[in-house]
């Protein structure tokens, strides 16, 4: 029972990943709600988009990233809001 919940698992996550594509936006906030990525413009594609969230998160400790898609300006949804720590 346990190894069909790990390969469940890792189905959904597989499947999570390679759904992803577009070219999306993407910013941090601090807790006040203040952009800290005003002079720069991040923009990551398809999977790209987990590993642009962790570097953000690894400059910005503590703060919100935000993924938007570039065309319809709407989050992504299961990725945004994401809460670094």
């Amino acid at each position: 029972m346990k190894s069909l919940f790990v390969i469940v698992l890792i189905g959904t996550v597989w499947t999570g990943c390679a759904g992803v594509s577009g070219y999306y936006n993407v910013d941090a906030y601090n807790s006040s709600g203040e952009l800290l990525t005003k002079n720069v413009r991040f923009t990551a594609d398809g999977s790209s988009i987990y590993t642009t969230v962790n570097g953000m998160c690894s400059a910005y400790p503590k703060s919100v990233v935000i993924v938007r898609d570039t065309k319809t300006g709407e989050q992504l949804k299961g990725v945004s809001p994401h809460q670094c720590r």
